[in-house]
């Protein structure tokens, strides 16, 4: 697996967004009841390791919540396209959450997506993960310019 750099990166998450968004509304119209208790029970697991301080288990359920976002979806090529971007995206894994303020505003995009899931609101479940998708996107162009 070749090397991307911090741009590329950007670039992937800016494709993640558009491809994870139209995961997002799929899965409002299409949740089941397990997977409207799996997603609160993800975002209860990320509060409470994020109360702890353990960013990176948060982290690691951030990625859970997205894969099961996703799978509920039912939408086979997002879910393909999905992964061979994320893939790429090993290296910076863990980078942005470690950002002074990010986990909290990680932690509101993230319960925003899923209130909308549950609610059914496919609109607005694809505008959260954009807007999620774009912080994320953003923090990640951010913390590259503060280390250069």
């Amino acid at each position: 697996m070749r090397l991307v750099e911090e741009d590329e990166a950007v670039e992937i998450l800016e494709a993640r967004s558009a491809l994870e968004g139209l995961a997002a509304r799929h899965a409002a119209l299409r949740r089941s009841e397990d997977d409207v208790v799996a997603l609160g029970g993800i975002l209860v697991e990320m509060q409470e390791l994020l109360e702890r301080g353990d960013l990176l288990a948060a982290s690691d359920r951030n990625a859970l919540l997205h894969r099961r976002i996703v799978a509920a979806s039912g939408h086979a090529t997002a879910a393909r396209l999905i992964s061979g971007l994320n893939s790429q995206l090993v290296r910076f894994q863990y980078r942005t959450i470690m950002l002074p303020g990010r986990r909290d505003r990680s932690y509101q995009e993230h319960a925003a997506i899923v209130a909308a899931i549950v609610a059914g609101d496919a609109d607005a479940a694809e505008a959260a993960m954009r807007l999620h998708l774009s912080h994320v996107a953003e923090a990640l162009r951010g913390a590259g310019e503060e280390k250069g």
